[in-house]
């Protein structure tokens, strides 16, 4: 006797319009891009992020990968969460030496935010901050990979 059965990963699952965002009661998973709240501002070259996170744990892991400079990159920040319920989620990252990051992720408008807040710190370490570019206070949209928005990027990304 064959058995065959079927089943679908969590971080596989499309929801909507095909976009990549995934909730359960346990877990959430998105992926898309960062963009800049602000619109005369832009990223300095195309990224791709997954964000994933697990209620169990408490965290949230936001891998970011992009190609410069002729090579790939990633980047991963771990987020503490701070509040989930049925609305939503918050989790902030406080590693960075110059600012707090929070992430709010709110799950009736499939909408996901990152703000960007300066730490209080001695001056010299304030101007440090600001000698590597590092805005005092900043907020960025995440807009999920095949939302209307997304393609729109893509595309303003390429013409440059």
């Amino acid at each position: 006797m064959i058995l065959l059965a079927s089943m679908t990963l969590p971080a596989q699952t499309l929801v909507g319009s095909n976009l990549y965002f995934f909730m359960d009661p346990s877990s959430f998973s998105a992926e898309g891009t960062w963009v800049p709240v602000d619109p005369k501002d832009h990223a300095a070259y195309q990224t791709e992020t997954e964000l994933d996170c697990e209620k169990r744990t408490g965290e949230c892991i936001e891998a970011t990968g992009d190609y410069f400079s002729g090579h790939p990159h990633i980047a991963v920040a771990y987020f503490q969460v701070v509040k989930w319920d049925s609305n939503g989620i918050v989790a902030t990252n406080a590693d960075g030496i110059c600012a707090t990051r929070t992430i709010s992720i709110g799950f009736a408008a499939k909408h996901i935010s990152d703000t960007r807040e300066a730490k209080v710190l001695p001056a010299e370490k304030q101007k440090a901050c600001q000698t590597f570019g590092v805005p005092s206070n900043e907020g960025w949209t995440f807009l999920l990979k095949n939302s209307k928005s997304w393609a729109t990027e893509r595309d303003r990304e390429h013409m440059q």
